[in-house]
């Protein structure tokens, strides 16, 4: 019986077997997977061009970009899609639609475009991240997504305005929307956000007042919208209990700053640039958690700082600049220990603490136009107990009225970058300890009542690039030894009582602006005395030395002999581990090559550079270090070593190199066309940058398609080293003058000598995190990242700073260390300005006249503006400005190779210096307002 029993069921079972359709599962592929997923997998695949899988797509190892789920009857389901930072290219199949119990959607930091397909029926969906991508259209219907926890759409161009029905979802908890420029409209009722920890809506174009019902949202912890349009007076706050991060800068809201009293972590709050009014409230000052607090360009903001604020003991930023704020800078702000810039400029301040040495993280402070009496205040000379925090550098105190000495700790400011004390009443000499300040860039004493010579220690003074100190009672002989200050391209001596100027100052071929006295009948021309006078010392000493001469002739012979030995055995060990793809050149090679180093083709910090030809006829650039440079042996067979192993078209290769015991050499391929800065200012090179070899101007300056090609190039090498090397490389010296351009104007950079890998500069300073590198000063005036003169961090995002501020100078063809601009504005200032008011055209290079495509040269300002973002995660990567150069490009040429909508370029609210003086120092980028310019960049998001 059971025998017959267990056959009847083997033959049933095979009879179903046979009645199954096998041609209904679909090739290669597991009846695993639910078939209408599998097929939404496949287009997916396909879209996006990713790796075929083969059978179940959600077994393990199959795909590493889907995550499957197994529910307790039935097929398997898709749960998640992580498709993050993959390349991916156009739009998003609405097949997506079908993947009905997906819960997790991720196609953050690609190029996608087009609009967001239909998600109702995802009604299991709890995140979508479509962050970085070029999406665009209005927000889809979301009524049935109730599980919905978190949608990241920052960095888009989505645009209309925000559904009421996404602010009826009590189940979100983040909502980010950040720079989507075409998002606009009021913000509907918050009522129902009662999860919502995150909101974040910066840079776009809301309207309207802040509705009444963010009260509702009590568990909000970060709350961002600057750099919109907001008005009115800001909703009661005070349920808002969880809030750290609040930033509503660059709006136009109006009435009192909240108290934030029922706050118990509050970390920021930042509402600069609006109409504030009333003081500022004490209870803000007693959160012992503060760290970011800016206040500053509220004009109707009045009264006085607050009496208590010693709890402030996190406090890191603080900004009250251009307010109307009065009265005492009161004595609790040197117990801020942690405090890095102080920004008080532009307000009716009439006193401030005589001793901030405790203050030892300060790094800027700026307390320019105010009524401040009394003496200067002692400040910290040095990093802290932190060593690697950044000491201070920007101290700008012009236009007030301190009396008094210069105070002994300045005498200490070894780090100090520029000092600006213009227009007080300060007396006394310049301390002679001064000439230890070997940073210094910027130097302004004018209008004050300084007396003495000019000390003979300014010739330690190699960075100095301007010092004012007209309009004093200086006396004494001006000291020749200034003209051995290599970067000074600014000396004032106006309206002073000096009796003697040195004749080698008005021959001298140096270029720099010189301003004296010229009609002062005290002022004589002092002359080298005649060489005849001193005829006969030189006679006696000449005997002497040839008899010693003689003694030293017989040594040296014995001596030499040994030393060539030596010297063939450490350059034997010196190439031991060096690539043979990189030559060798003797010093004697080198100077039949360059003739004897007969043609300078370029000069600056770094040294000379000379044209030479190697004996197969190549031009070769060859580029001597300075015997001033600090750089070691293995630093040099480091720098050879990195530079061997960089292979890209945009990049000038490195031919070899050539090490001598006084001498470092390093052999390029030359390049005939000189560089983008050389076309960009044909006729006003700088002594201290790179020029071209003669001959190569045609007299025509660049069109802007060319120009565009150019920076496309330019681009390329950058991402190259960013992308492409692993680990990537930090270029570290981006600028015009480093953009060389071959014989068909084809850009390489160059100057990769101070480049730095990422996991190098992580192997010399482990403290710093995510990619920093923190060293001495590298780089520009006005090109550097500002993040690194605050913080002391190189990254990437640092070149991208750089990268910016070439675009803006290719634009408007002016440098961006001018001082030209209209109303004595920053170049930026002066291009955000005209980007805001929708007037470009009135930026860019008058000569380039009519002959550009106006929608292209806008999408460019804007990119540029966005690479100088003040959050650093905020600025683009490397190739999303290609894109947006090539589109500029295709526009030129009349081509639309981008069919679908391109990326929305991020932009930035800049918040600028208002002071016209050319003398003003400008902290943020660590120059002065006659070299820099890049301004101060409002911060607007959580460090």
């Amino acid at each position: 019986m059971s025998c017959g029993w267990r056959w009847d069921s083997v033959l049933v079972s095979f009879l179903l077997v046979c009645l199954i359709d096998l041609s209904k599962i679909p090739k290669g592929v597991a009846a695993d997977i639910a078939p209408e997923e599998e097929d939404s997998l496949r287009i997916l695949q396909e879209a996006f061009k990713l790796p075929e899988w083969v059978g179940d797509p959600c077994a393990r190892g199959a795909v590493d970009w889907i995550t499957c789920y197994n529910p307790p009857q039935g097929l398997n389901r898709v749960r998640r899609i992580k498709l993050k930072d993959r390349n991916l290219t156009g739009e998003i199949p609405p097949a997506i639609s079908s993947l009905r119990n997906i819960s997790d959607i991720d196609f953050s930091f690609n190029t996608l475009t087009g609009p967001i397909p239909n998600l109702s029926n995802m009604t299991a969906l709890a995140k979508l991240d479509l962050e970085g991508n070029s999406v665009s259209g209005r927000l889809p219907n979301m009524t049935r997504l109730n599980n919905i926890t978190d949608i990241i759409l920052n960095g888009n161009n989505i645009s209309g305005t925000i559904p009421a029905s996404l602010f009826q979802r009590s189940s979100l908890q983040r909502l980010e929307m950040s720079m989507n420029p075409l998002l606009s409209g009021q913000l509907p009722e918050m009522d129902r956000l009662t999860s919502l920890t995150n909101l974040l809506l910066e840079n776009c174009a809301l309207n309207g007042t802040i509705p009444t019902s963010l009260g509702s949202a009590t568990k909000l912890n970060i709350l961002y919208f600057p750099n919109n349009k907001l008005s009115g007076e800001l909703p009661d706050l005070s349920a808002l209990t969880n809030l750290q991060w609040f930033d509503a800068g660059n709006n136009l809201l109006s009435g009192p700053i909240p108290t934030f009293d029922n706050v118990r972590d509050l970390h920021k709050v930042h509402l600069n640039s609006n109409d504030m009014n009333g003081t500022i409230p004490i209870e803000i000052f007693q959160q012992d958690s503060l760290q970011y607090f800016r206040v500053d360009h509220n004009p109707r903001l009045s009264g006085e700082l607050p009496t208590q604020g010693s709890r402030l003991t996190v406090l890191e930023d603080f900004y009250v600049s251009d307010c109307n704020l009065t009265g005492p800078v009161p004595d609790y702000v040197k117990h801020w220990a942690l405090i890095n810039v102080m920004e008080l400029q532009n307000n009716r301040f009439t006193s401030f603490p005589p001793d901030l040495r405790t203050c030892e993280s300060l790094h800027v402070i700026k307390l320019s136009n105010n009524s401040i009496s009394g003496r200067l205040p002692e400040l910290p000379y040095g990093p802290g107990q932190d060593k690697d925090q950044k000491p201070l550098q920007y101290i700008n105190m012009d236009k007030n009225n301190f009396s008094g000495e210069i105070p002994a700790s300045w005498t200490q400011l070894k780090f100090a970058v520029g000092i600006n004390i213009d227009n007080n009443k300060l007396s006394g000499v310049i301390p002679r300890a001064f000439g230890n300040l070997t940073n210094l860039q910027y130097l302004n004493m004018s209008r004050n009542a300084f007396s003495g010579p000019i000390p003979e220690e300014f010739v330690n003074l190699k960075t100095l690039e301007v010092l004012d100190l007209s309009n004093n009672q200086f006396n004494g002989t001006i000291p020749e030894v200034l003209l051995e200050l290599p970067r000074l391209r600014e000396l004032r001596l106006r309206n002073n009582s000096f009796t003697g100027i040195p004749a080698a100052f008005l021959t001298t071929t140096k270029a720099w602006n010189f301003t004296y006295d010229e009609s002062d009948p005290n002022l004589k021309i002092i002359h080298k005395p005649d060489s005849s006078d001193t005829g006969k010392v030189v006679r006696i000493v000449a005997g002497v030395l040839a008899a010693v001469l003689a003694v030293l002739i017989l040594a040296s012979l014995t001596y030499l002999c040994s030393s060539k030995r030596k010297a063939r055995r450490v350059l034997k060990a010196f190439r031991a581990d060096l690539p043979e793809t990189v030559q060798y050149f003797s010093l004697r090679e080198i100077n039949a090559i360059t003739e004897n180093f007969k043609t300078e083709v370029g000069k600056g910090g770094f040294g000379s550079v000379y044209y030479g030809k190697l004996p197969d006829n190549r031009e070769v650039a060859v580029k001597v270090r300075s015997d001033s440079s600090s750089q070691g042996v293995m630093e040099f067979k480091n720098e050879i070593k990195l530079l061997s192993r960089l292979h890209h078209r945009n990049l000038v290769p490195l031919i070899g190199y050539c090490i001598d015991s006084k001498k470092q050499i390093l052999v390029y391929v030359f390049m005939p066309k000189g560089t983008l800065q050389d076309h960009l200012y044909p006729f006003h090179k700088e002594s201290d940058e790179e020029t071209a070899k003669p001959g190569w101007w045609t007299g025509q300056p660049l069109s802007w398609k060319t120009r565009l090609d150019i920076l496309i190039n330019a681009a390329k090498g950058l991402e190259y080293l960013h992308k492409d090397c692993n680990p990537p490389v930090i270029h570290r010296d981006v600028k015009t003058s480093n953009i060389l351009l071959t014989e068909k104007l084809e850009a390489k950079f160059g100057d990769l000598g101070i480049s730095k890998q990422v996991a190098e500069a992580q192997a010399e300073m482990p403290n710093f995190m995510h990619s920093g590198v923190s060293t001495a000063i590298k780089g520009t005036i006005g090109y550097l990242d500002p993040e690194y003169y605050i913080r002391g961090k190189l990254t990437t995002k640092s070149d991208v700073f750089s990268f910016g501020v070439v675009l803006l100078e290719t634009i408007t063809g002016r440098r961006p260390q001018a001082w030209n601009f209209p109303e004595g504005k920053s170049m930026v200032e002066w291009v955000a300005g005209a980007d805001l008011k929708n007037e470009v055209d009135t930026v860019v290079d008058t000569s380039l006249g009519n002959q550009y495509n106006r929608e292209g040269m806008r999408k460019v300002v804007k990119m540029a503006l966005s690479c100088m973002a003040p959050v650093v995660e905020d600025r683009p990567e490397m190739r999303a400005i290609i894109r947006v150069l090539m589109d500029a490009y295709d526009m030129e040429i009349g081509e639309t190779r981008h069919e679908k909508p391109q990326k929305a370029v991020k932009t930035y609210h800049v918040q600028w210096n208002d002071e016209p003086s050319p003398g003003t120092i400008n902290s943020t980028t660590g120059s002065t307002g006659a070299f820099s310019t890049l301004g101060e960049i409002s911060m607007t998001s959580p460090r």
